[in-house]
């Protein structure tokens, strides 16, 4: 179960901060698809980060779902972000690959990029949705909506009180690495 050694109660664990319902933020960092250089490269001027785009309409995949029902009784649901972030880590390389092709197209694919997802009892996705994005190329945010859509999460029992979750999850795409001179 996703709720798992997580407490279903209104005031989240101290150690992390209290999210609101289900709605979780979590962070996740994805590196360049390449390795590091040996020696961090020197910059003679520092690039302004992507500013980030609300899309809308949000780029969405799957049919319109209706989530599963919370149980009336409780007033919060809350899942630890470490599990959403293990199951990404688990499948960077599915959203690494949907950076290297924007690359191979000569897309500046560098930012952060925040999908909104439903996880449902079986682990399934059955819809995301890119809501916002500092890359605006088309093939890859559907590349970064298929690769959530395509994530299985734990399944939970039909018992489970807090019904559905959904994730509005940001993702970081880091720079792409730089050559280093011939000489």
């Amino acid at each position: 179960s996703l709720l798992a050694g997580a407490a279903c109660t209104a005031t989240p664990p101290v150690q992390e901060p209290p999210r609101s319902h289900a709605e979780v933020y979590a962070d996740a960092l994805i590196p360049a698809s390449s390795p590091a250089p040996r020696q961090p490269p020197v910059f003679e001027e520092e690039a302004e980060p992507p500013e980030m785009v609300t899309l809308d309409p949000p780029r969405c995949l799957g049919r319109p779902y209706t989530p599963r029902p919370r149980s009336p009784e409780l007033s919060c649901c809350y899942v630890p972000p470490s599990v959403f972030t293990k199951v990404v880590g688990e499948h960077h390389d599915r959203f690494a690959a949907c950076q290297s092709e924007a690359r191979s197209r000569h897309i500046d694919a560098e930012g952060m990029v925040v999908s909104r997802f439903t996880i449902a009892a079986d682990g399934g996705v059955p819809r995301v949705c890119v809501t916002a994005s500092a890359i605006a190329d088309e093939a890859f945010l559907t590349c970064v909506a298929e690769s959530f859509a395509a994530l299985r999460w734990p399944a939970t029992p039909p018992d489970d009180p807090c019904g559905d979750i959904t994730v509005s999850y940001p993702l970081r795409f880091g720079p792409a690495p730089r050559e280093e001179p011939q000489g």
